[in-house]
């Protein structure tokens, strides 16, 4: 696996409870100008386990951002590179991209006699 520094992030922000809804954290990666993966959690308080730092609620919405990127991405893995904030309600995650490298087939692949045999092979049959 190759890194690769994208230079994408993932803003998180606090979003207070109203008549409608309960108290959550939503988070966006705009990766182009048509391009934008969100995704809003509902506030766990007990998901720091009474730290009382609340950063697991932004993470946890940063992470469903990543999930949605790594199925729209399929050669790429996304994951936190760094993390910080400067506002109680925002948290900004710096992404990395780790390309998925294709596994090289199995020297017997290359060395079969003919195309069904190298299927076989390739399909993890021929053993």
């Amino acid at each position: 696996m190759n890194k690769i520094h994208q230079g994408l992030i993932i803003e998180a922000k606090y979003l207070p409870v109203t008549d409608k809804r309960p108290s959550r954290v939503k988070a966006t990666c705009k990766r182009d100008a048509t391009t934008t993966f969100t995704a809003t959690v509902s506030w766990d308080h007990g998901i720091d386990n009474g730290t009382g730092q609340h950063d697991g609620n932004y993470r946890a919405a940063a992470e469903q951002v990543i999930e949605k990127m790594d199925a729209f991405f399929p050669h790429f893995k996304f994951r936190i590179h760094s993390h910080g904030t400067n506002q109680p309600d925002l948290h900004i995650y710096i992404l990395e991209a780790v390309k998925d490298e294709p596994e090289e087939p199995p020297a017997e692949y290359w060395d079969a006699l003919d195309y069904q045999e190298a299927e076989e092979l390739a399909e993890g049959g021929g053993q």
